[in-house]
């Protein structure tokens, strides 16, 4: 009876520790087998899963612009970005990896990023996509001091680095 009631409590809980680990997220698989994570993300595990085979693809294939790779490691700013990504969308399949080697370039610190995974109707857990009007994706936000400077939606109008340096000059010029 003892051990009964010992592998009822180590069940409950490892139940109780499963779902306190998947509460920011949901994954599932659509109709054409993309898995799809709803929620928090980052852009070491969509390197890591295989399921993502597209992410290492498109990072190695991208050459980021080298002046605005510059500028952005000269800037020194305390910039903070919002991600949203769907890892079944064609354009997230595109721009995310690309960005990714971006940030790396330029030595940003990958603490001041959130990522959100959204589903087919582009909706992220918590409903963030609410608060930040997300209507396409991927979405960069860029933010400074908590306001926003600037954002990138499904694809840039120069490049993901040009369009960054862009929204930095501009707030620049409007502080004075």
């Amino acid at each position: 009876m003892k051990s009964f009631a010992l592998v009822i409590l180590c069940f409950g809980v490892l139940c109780i520790s499963f779902i306190s680990m998947t509460k920011d997220r949901v994954i599932s698989y659509d109709e054409k087998n993309n898995k799809v994570i709803k929620g928090l993300m980052s852009f070491e595990e969509l390197q890591r899963d295989t399921a993502f085979a597209w992410f290492d693809i498109e990072y190695r294939s991208y050459h980021p612009k080298g002046l605005a790779i510059s500028q952005l490691k000269a800037s020194g700013r305390e910039d903070e970005i919002i991600i949203f990504a769907g890892t079944w969308c064609g354009d997230t399949k595109e721009q995310l990896p690309r960005f990714y080697h971006i940030l790396q370039d330029a030595n940003f610190p990958m603490r001041r990023i959130v990522m959100h995974g959204v589903d087919h109707k582009k909706h992220a857990l918590g409903r963030e996509d609410k608060k930040f009007k997300i209507e396409r994706i991927p979405t960069f936000i860029f933010l400074r001091n908590g306001k926003e400077i600037g954002r990138i939606v499904e694809t840039p109008v120069k490049s993901l680095e040009e369009d960054w340096v862009q929204f930095d000059e501009t707030f620049e010029r409007n502080q004075y």
